[in-house]
Parts: C-alpha cells; structure tokens; sequence
C-alpha cells in the first residue's frame, strides 16, 4: 500500500521503534541504544559531542541489548546467531572498525549479565550444565569464579543497558542475584569479591523476592540498593 494512502493508525504502527539510550557513567556523551529502522532491531551509536549517530550492528537476527565500554571506547552487545538467544559477548570500537570478542576465556552460552569497573569485567553464563560467573582482572582473559545447577546471574541482568547493580563503582565487590536456596521465583543476593570469588555477604528473605537495582556511584561508598518483593 502507498504510505501517502495509509490511514494514520496504520503509519503509527509501522513507525520506527527507538530504545532508550544507555551510557557509561565514565563516559556520558558515547550513548548507545536500539532501532529497528532497519526493519531488524539494530544497535546504533551517538557521540553527542561530535554529532557522529552511525548503525554498529547488521545482524539478520537482530540485537536489542547493547551498551558502551566503561570508557566508552567500544560498543558492546550479546550476539544471538540463530535465535536461541545463546551466543557471547562482542565489541566494536565506537568510531567504527572491527568486531572482536569482549571477553576471551568466557564459553559461549546463554547470557547472564555482564557488568564492568575500573580493571574488573564479570560476566555470567548458563549452559546446558548449568551457571557460572567469570571475572576478567585488568584485561587478562578471563577466569571462572563459581559453578552451580541452580540459577545465578549478574546484578539486574533483566534490566538492560549499562549495568550498575553488578560491580561496585571501584570494582571490589560483585552482586549476585541466586536461587541456590531452590527458589527461582524469589532470588537472594550474594556478594562476593570478583578478584577470588570469596562471599562477602548474603541477603535472602524466604518466600520474597530481592533484586539488586543499583551501586553508589560513588568509589569507596560500598552501599547497595535493592528491591524488596514485600
């Protein structure tokens, strides 16, 4: 049908879909966010300062989810290859260039979350075998922390965008939301140190869901908040 011809409930519905932008809290001004004015959900990033909005992803899957580097050097996203939402983590330089893996040492599998501080990365996977957490240390590839059959992931994986409930801002602590209890509908939390993967702390609540939402911005200010189911 002719657009000039479309009724206007019609053109609203085929109208382009823009995400919310997302950014670094180190870098303000790289913002990256999704489209599908492609006609495929795309990711795509704006350098507010320079005015440079380019398209970073062209991937017939489609990517929804992506965020900037800490330092808001590179776009990141989870790369899904054929639609069973496993895959693994890439990186582009946000000018534009090549496309590599984020995190090596990191198996593919289905995402968890992934979080990022100063000279900390940690991300988690789920595969067939279950959960891990794997933590990368001042660039070095990455190791694995903590294995388990029972649900574990990264901050508010669910959340999207840049994640600011995983690391603490300086990057000593790690949050972890967990149904080690046996209870996938009501998380616990756990923290732990994402250098050794020793527990710093736990919360949980029988019966009641927690969720972290988010670490002072603050380095050196350890406080956590979190949302309680009651």
């Amino acid at each position: 049908m002719n657009e000039q011809v479309m009724y206007p409930w019609e053109r609203r519905f085929r109208a382009p879909v823009t995400s919310m932008p997302d950014w670094s809290p180190q870098a303000p001004n790289r913002v990256v966010y999704a489209s599908n004015g492609s006609g495929v959900w795309q990711l795509r990033a704006w350098d507010r300062v320079s005015g440079l909005r380019r398209q970073v992803t062209d991937h017939p899957v489609g990517v929804t989810d992506g965020t900037p580097t800490l330092d808001g050097s590179g776009v990141l996203w989870f790369q899904d290859e054929t639609g069973d939402e496993s895959g693994r983590w890439l990186v582009q330089p946000f000018e534009g260039g090549e496309t590599t893996p984020f995190l090596d040492g990191v198996p593919p599998g289905w995402n968890e979350g992934m979080a990022q501080a100063p000279g900390v990365v940690a991300a988690a996977i789920s595969d067939r075998d279950g959960f891990a957490v794997y933590a990368s240390i001042d660039g070095w590839p990455a190791k694995e922390l903590l294995r388990s059959r029972e649900s574990i992931q990264i901050g508010n994986e669910g959340g999207g965008g840049f994640e600011r409930g995983g690391l603490s801002a300086d990057g000593t602590l790690l949050c972890l939301e967990h149904a080690e209890h046996g209870d996938l509908i009501h998380p616990a939390l756990r923290v732990i140190d994402p250098r050794t993967g020793e527990t710093v702390g736990d919360l949980g609540d029988p019966g009641m869901a927690l969720h972290t939402a988010c670490w002072s911005p603050r380095p050196g200010d350890q406080r956590l908040a979190i949302v309680h189911e009651r």
